[in-house]
C-alpha cells in the first residue's frame, strides 16, 4: 500500500480514495468543480488489486480485503497527522468500490462511503452483506453505475445493476441516507468524473 495526501487548509472531511495516483489532479479538479466544500484527499494505491479488494476467494481473486483493511486502519494515525478532520469518507471504483462496502461491515472508521461501479456481481456478496452488520458510524452511502454495464453476454456481470440496487436498498433499510445514480456509458466511461460526483454529493450532505 502506498498513499499520497492532498491537505486542506481548514477543518474539513478527509476522503480516502482507493485509486491509483496518476489521476490525482484531475479528480481534485473535478470535485472542486462540483462543490465549494473544503476537503483533504488521500489517494490509496493497492499493490495487488485482485487480492487487496476482494472480500473472500473467488477465481483469480484471493480474498485479502481483511488484511488490506487492517493495514489501512493501522496507517490512519500516520496519514492524518497534522490534519484537522471532521469525518472520514471512503470511496472506491469497481473492485475497490466493493471493498468500500466491505470496510463498513468490519470497521467503524467511516461516516460516508462512495461505491461507484462496484463489483457487486461478486458471487454471494449480497448474502454476505445481509449476514453482516453495517457500521453504526455510517450515515451516508452513494452508489452509481453506468447504464450500459448490465448489457453484457457474461451472465455474472449482467446482474450488476440489480445487485447494486439491492445493496443500496439494504443500506437504506438500515437507516442510512443513500443515493443511487445511473451514468451514461459502460464501466470505463468518464471514471474520474463519476468518482468526483459521488464524493461531491457526500461533501454536500
Amino acid at each position: 500500500m502506498t498513499f499520497d495526501v492532498y491537505k486542506a487548509k481548514e477543518r474539513s472531511p478527509i476522503i480516502y480514495l482507493l485509486s491509483p495516483m496518476d489521476n490525482k489532479n484531475e479528480i481534485i479538479g473535478e470535485i472542486k468543480s462540483r462543490t465549494d466544500k473544503a476537503f483533504s484527499l488521500v489517494f490509496i494505491n493497492s499493490v495487488n488489486w485482485n487480492e487487496d479488494f476482494s472480500p473472500y476467494p473467488y477465481a483469480e481473486f484471493s480474498g485479502g480485503a481483511n488484511i488490506f483493511l487492517k493495514n489501512l486502519l493501522d496507517r490512519i494515525p500516520e496519514i492524518e497527522k497534522g490534519i484537522d478532520i471532521q469525518f472520514r469518507i471512503l470511496s472506491g471504483y469497481s473492485l475497490s468500490a466493493l471493498f468500500s462496502i466491505y470496510a463498513v461491515l468490519h470497521s467503524d472508521a467511516f461516516k460516508c462511503i462512495a461505491s461507484q461501479s462496484a463489483s457487486l456481481w461478486y458471487p454471494d456478496f449480497i448474502d454476505y452483506l445481509k449476514n453482516h452488520t453495517i457500521s453504526k458510524s455510517l450515515e451516508y452511502a452513494y452508489f452509481s453505475l453506468g447504464d450500459k454495464e448490465k448489457h453484457t453476454t457474461n451472465t455474472l456481470l449482467s446482474k450488476v445493476e440489480d445487485k447494486t440496487k439491492e445493496a443500496e436498498l439494504i443500506f437504506r433499510e438500515n437507516g442510512i441516507k443513500t443515493k443511487f445514480e445511473l451514468n451514461k456509458g459502460n464501466h470505463y466511461k468518464a471514471v474520474n468524473m463519476r468518482i468526483a460526483k459521488g464524493i461531491a454529493w457526500l461533501l454536500e450532505q
